[in-house]
């Protein structure tokens, strides 16, 4: 393990069918098929999130504030400097000094992860106000909150939607998980098939849900 590729392996195997081998993260290795005999394997990886994982989305979600966004004291006296120095460090230490920013961070993450593609065949120009059709999320994991102005935000796969605050619980329902018909979706939340068929459409368009005959 290391940065250079060793001279010579620290262990041959030969895997057989039903076979697996975890490899650690970082580890050389090579595989190939005995002589004369056809095989097929998969190399599944996984990704991990990192403490610079961590600050990246930190410093992406502190550009709310004035004082990040503002340019820095290129010409300012030694004291501005150290003032504004001082100020971006208050901040940082304060989002760590939160014992919810680890889980907020992770949240968010999960909720971003990218949607698997299912295609909504034949409804790929609009979803019909057809009370019978089910809809679902084909998210990993998806988020939904209120944002300040008491808007419905839901993240799912890798972006931001903001809803009025009457799609909460359609969307609340979705998030939970299991298909769901049109018309259920319009009765939680007190709404016209019509109007939730062009919410659906939305997420449809934004390859978060899926849509077909309830079965």
């Amino acid at each position: 393990m290391g940065a250079s590729r060793p001279s010579e392996p620290v262990v041959e195997l030969v895997l057989n069918t039903g076979d697996m081998l975890y490899l650690p993260r970082g580890w050389w290795h090579a595989v190939s098929a005995s002589e004369g005999v056809h095989s097929l394997h998969l190399t599944c990886g996984m990704q991990t999130a990192t403490g610079a994982d961590l600050l990246q989305w930190l410093s992406e979600d502190l550009r709310r504030g004035t004082t990040v966004r503002s340019d820095l004291p290129r010409f300012g006296t030694e004291g501005e400097k150290a003032d504004f120095v001082r100020s971006l460090g208050d901040l940082v230490m304060k989002e760590f000094e939160d014992g919810a920013v680890l889980d907020r961070f992770l949240t968010m993450r999960d909720a971003t992860d990218r949607a698997r593609l299912v295609p909504s065949l034949p409804y790929v120009e609009g979803v019909p106000a057809d009370p019978a059709l089910a809809v679902h999320l084909v998210t990993a994991r998806a988020r939904l909150h209120s944002d300040r102005e008491g808007h419905t935000v839901l993240t799912a796969g890798g972006e931001e939607r903001t809803f009025a605050p009457q799609a909460a619980p359609l969307l609340s329902l979705l998030v939970d998980g299991g298909r769901h018909r049109l018309d259920a979706l319009a009765r939680a939340a007190g709404l016209r098939v019509g109007q939730v068929a062009q919410l659906v459409s939305e997420l449809v368009d934004g390859e978060v849900a899926a849509v077909g005959r309830a079965g």
